[in-house]
């Protein structure tokens, strides 16, 4: 199940520990991301993703990322990966 957060009051930083225990740390968002000193690097190849769409039970646009409901019920050996659950958009 995916909880909504945001940066309202119901919803904003001071919450987001309640359904995200790791939100609760020195490590989380939102971070200071200074525009001014950011630079673009041509070098970087654009984001891309690549799943198994047997694997992809749900794929949901929630707003301000999307979240993909996978079915891990059948156990894999090899090699690890990331698996990305969440990404902002």
């Amino acid at each position: 199940m995916s909880h909504h957060w945001g940066y309202d009051s119901h919803n904003g930083p001071a919450h987001w520990h309640e359904h995200f225990p790791l939100a609760n740390g020195e490590r989380q968002s939102p971070i200071a991301i200074s525009t001014k000193a950011a630079r673009y690097d041509p070098a970087l190849k654009p984001l891309s993703f690549s799943y198994d769409a047997g694997t992809a039970k749900a794929i949901v646009n929630n707003g301000h990322s999307f979240n993909v409901e996978f079915d891990d019920s059948s156990d894999k050996s090899g090699e690890l990966q990331h698996r990305v659950l969440q990404t902002p958009q």
